[in-house]
């Protein structure tokens, strides 16, 4: 193929624009310090929040009365500011008040709306599993959480779940009931047959270690199962 009929589209140029033998297309290079190069906020405010909470989250290290010891910039600055307000220093005394005033107040809006949410929740649920019930409906799923394992307590404004929040909770939590059911069916047999070796030492030695063996694991799953339930 000559010169001439050299086809040109995708992937071939024309001749008078293809960069040299030994040619870079990028004369200059890479600019310096751009490899690997950390993305930037998209904006200025975006780029003072994150200095600011870098600032905020990190660690120093500040004299205590047992010594020395390391904690956030953030929490060394209000342990100062109170420890000036519990000397007397007024402007630190209303700096100090109006903050936890503050955070009482945020903290105590956010339980109201979770405990408003929890509630709608379940009584919807409530209301709707009634009426499953009612119309003899069996084939649709139960809801995760379920109403029955969320606890209100309205005197102290508290919300708890004594089962899982999602399916794979749902489905571990199953499982773990199944471990447990047969670690408590192996500990029933271990213990009958006790009764039947009461003059075979060396076989009661090896059921009661057996024994001891189950108990052990029906407790690991009575601690696991227990995990399920918590505080919202």
């Amino acid at each position: 193929m000559t010169k001439r009929d050299y086809e040109i589209g995708y992937g071939k140029p024309p001749a008078h624009s293809r960069f040299k033998k030994g040619q870079s297309g990028n004369p200059k290079g890479r600019p310096k310090g751009s490899r690997n190069k950390p993305s930037q906020p998209a904006t200025t405010e975006d780029m003072l929040q994150s200095i600011i909470l870098d600032e905020a989250y990190r660690t120093i290290n500040v004299k205590d009365g047992t010594g020395e010891i390391t904690i956030p910039v953030a929490k060394a600055v209000i342990r100062s500011l109170a420890v000036n307000a519990a000397r007397g220093n007024v402007r630190s005394q209303k700096i100090f008040t109006d903050m936890v005033a503050n955070t009482e107040r945020q903290m105590r809006l956010k339980r109201e709306e979770l405990l408003a949410t929890f509630i709608e929740y379940k009584t919807n649920w409530e209301a709707e599993l009634f009426r499953r019930q009612q119309a003899s409906i069996t084939t649709l799923p139960d809801p995760v959480p379920h109403p029955d394992h969320i606890i209100i307590d309205m005197t102290r404004g508290t919300v708890w779940i004594d089962g899982p929040m999602t399916e794979t909770e749902k489905n571990n939590l199953e499982y773990i009931h199944k471990c447990r059911a047969a670690h408590q069916e192996e500990i029933l047999h271990f213990q009958s047959d006790l009764a039947k070796y009461e003059k075979d030492d060396g076989r009661r030695a090896f059921i009661e270690n057996e024994l001891a063996f189950e108990t052990r694991l029906l407790d690991i799953c009575d601690r696991a199962i227990a995990s399920y339930r918590r505080e919202m």
